[in-house]
């Protein structure tokens, strides 16, 4: 019969606890690394807003495609405002689920009132009934998830290594 030789299971058994007990600093880390892709994504695609070119028509359908713009644009009117407020938040805890938001701060003078970024952001992320909904935001994340995701994987793979696992 095989002698089963535990070695040091006392030590393994340690390690795992830990990595189960993920520690907040690296938590942030990973968000930090998830985020800072995401946002840069999401920035270059708000700097592109206004920038469509070379529509011969005007047909303000409402078309809700990834690609979609301003048919009937000629000039480029991006003061790129809207992807500088694009900013990261703190890291926040709720029920045991760790998150970092991505958000639009800030407003703008138009006209005699103020309109807040966010509001801005909307409104080019949704369309509404005289505007064509340009998605920026959802293509942005969408071109920057499996990159977002390996940054993180990457944060956390470290950590593993300095567990020596």
């Amino acid at each position: 019969m095989a002698k089963l030789d535990l070695g040091d299971w006392d030590g393994l058994m340690l390690d795992l606890e830990e990595i189960a007990d993920l520690p907040d600093d690296v938590a942030e880390e990973m968000l930090d690394a998830e985020a800072d892709i995401v946002l840069a994504a999401q920035r270059s695609e708000a700097e592109k807003l206004g920038m469509y070119t070379g529509y011969d028509t005007h047909n303000n359908t409402r078309d809700t495609s990834p690609t979609n713009s301003l048919p009937g644009q000629t000039r480029k009117y991006s003061t790129k405002e809207l992807a500088k407020s694009i900013k990261k938040g703190k890291m926040q805890v709720d029920g045991g689920k760790r998150s970092k938001h991505i958000y639009f701060s800030g407003s703008r003078k138009r006209g005699k009132n103020r309109t807040k970024n966010s509001e801005i952001a909307f409104f080019n992320e949704f369309g509404t009934r005289t505007i064509n909904a340009r998605n920026f935001i959802w293509v942005a994340n969408e071109k920057s998830a499996g990159a977002a995701v390996q940054a993180a994987a990457e944060v956390y793979d470290k950590f593993l290594k300095s567990k020596n696992l």
